[in-house]
């Protein structure tokens, strides 16, 4: 998913993107082409503004199930909503990295590129909230704005930030961690892409 040799996606054109992601992916599994269904005939809500964004990242999501690995998906955001960088979760496969969560993709990404932006102007959207790995390393980039879809009940670490040792929780003032403002639908579909297949690897992580 690299975008080094791509242009720069603008806000207006992150839709059509997400759409061309989203015919590649198969589909014989049969959870993976109800949902590839679902994300190919919505209709965004225009009352939600990060809804392309929201829509983006279910679909990065689900190409992470198909591929193998925990249905996460994730991309980096300027301040005009033009797309910086995406990515998913690729801890599974093509073999197993244990980093490769669906942010640190992107944040590796990112900042592979050396673009010259300030961090602190940058949305990262992802579909599912961010473990306490990628807490830290969000934190640590810089970055202003983590907006999530869904909660993460088991791993997720944006809720409760007051546990962070002194200084994440210095690194976090002035940040913004809060849900998307997308629809129910797409925030509903995030939770059940997620869950496709979280119970099977979990287990796998549990008998390495």
């Amino acid at each position: 998913m690299a975008m080094n040799a791509r242009r720069r996606v603008a806000r207006e054109e992150v839709p059509a993107l997400a759409m061309s992601i989203l015919e590649a992916v198969p589909q014989e599994d049969p959870d993976v082409a109800k949902w590839k269904s679902m994300l190919g005939n919505y209709h965004l809500d225009g009352a939600h503004p990060d809804e392309p964004h929201a829509l983006m990242t279910c679909v990065l999501a689900l190409q992470a199930v198909a591929e193998g690995n925990a249905g996460v998906g994730c991309m980096i955001a300027a301040a005009d909503g033009g797309a910086v960088a995406y990515g998913h979760n690729k801890v599974f496969h093509p073999y197993f990295r244990s980093d490769l969560h669906g942010e640190m993709v992107t944040m590796n990404e990112f900042e592979d590129l050396r673009l010259d932006i300030r961090p602190g102007d940058l949305t990262l959207y992802t579909s599912l909230e961010p473990c306490p790995m990628c807490m830290a390393r969000i934190l640590t980039a810089g970055i202003g704005r983590v907006l999530y879809l869904a909660r993460d009940e088991m791993w997720g670490m944006t809720e409760e930030r007051d546990k962070l040792p002194p200084t994440w929780r210095d690194l976090a003032e002035g940040k913004v961690f809060a849900a998307a403002e997308c629809s129910q639908e797409l925030r509903v579909a995030s939770s059940r892409i997620f869950a496709i297949n979280i119970d099977e690897l979990y287990e796998r992580l549990k008998n390495r």
